[in-house]
């Protein structure tokens, strides 16, 4: 009997350390100072005149960057964002018979309040949008080609937030990460969004209400007051001042 507990209290004991690392590679956390993040947002903000934002589906933009985007077209920016799918399968909240054609008008609609100057939208399939990666490629070619971004935006494919995952995100992500490497020449500067390992902080406290109504614009897809002010508990804070998180990838 004896030996059985000593061997159950071993078990317990390496669960806890195998827990303990999950934990702790796995959790969202700076990789460089409160300060070094909070500068390296600002430079971010004063210094990009031109930035290409890649998603996956009407609404990630604002749940992710709305802010760091409000942010950038007050500061005179153009700001072009690629919507790869419609989110056709997505929640139906208002009984929509085109959500397609619903999600996109609501994407417009935040589009506005955060001053976008366009927006692509691919219309690839739901839950699909890198299942055919030269298509989702050669796509993102034409709108880079026209756009020239000095900086662009996308889901980190590689240390993605717990707890929401899906494939369209790091799928997408993966894509422009692997665009952007082939480049020989004139790389834009990368960020990534919905990464676990920021070393970014854009401070968004004077345009929370810029976000936040850009978010409610989702209508279909049951973004209520409620809904909107959970992302905000989500946003993290530096100094007292809340900030949306991104990673710089290096070249």
């Amino acid at each position: 009997m004896k030996r059985f507990w000593s061997r159950l209290r071993k078990v317990a004991l390496g669960g806890g350390m195998v827990g303990l690392g999950t934990w702790f590679f796995m959790r969202t956390t700076f990789t460089v100072s409160d300060a070094e993040a909070l500068r390296r947002g600002e430079t971010l903000i004063q210094n990009s005149k031109r930035a290409l934002v890649i998603a996956a589906h009407p609404d990630d933009v604002e749940w992710y960057i709305a802010g760091t985007l409000k942010r950038l077209t007050e500061q005179g920016a153009k700001v072009y964002v690629v919507i790869a799918t419609d989110g056709e399968k997505g929640p139906n909240k208002v009984n929509s018979p085109n959500l397609a054609a619903t999600r996109r008008m609501e994407q417009e609609e935040a589009g506005a309040v955060i001053g976008y100057e366009e927006i692509f939208f691919f219309g690839l399939p739901d839950r699909e949008s890198a299942k055919d990666k030269a298509r989702l490629r050669e796509k993102i070619d034409e709108v880079w080609q026209q756009v020239k971004p000095e900086v662009v935006f996308t889901f980190d494919p590689r240390y993605w937030q717990l707890p929401y995952l899906h494939p369209d995100h790091e799928g997408t992500g993966g894509v422009v990460q692997d665009y952007w490497r082939s480049l020989m020449s004139d790389r834009p500067a990368l960020y990534f969004f919905h990464s676990r390992r920021p070393n970014t902080a854009i401070n968004v406290e004077p345009v929370l209400e810029a976000k936040r109504q850009a978010l409610m614009a989702h209508q279909s897809q049951g973004i209520s007051e409620r809904a909107a002010q959970f992302n905000f508990s989500n946003l993290r804070k530096l100094n007292g001042q809340r900030v949306e998180a991104l990673r710089e990838e290096t070249p």
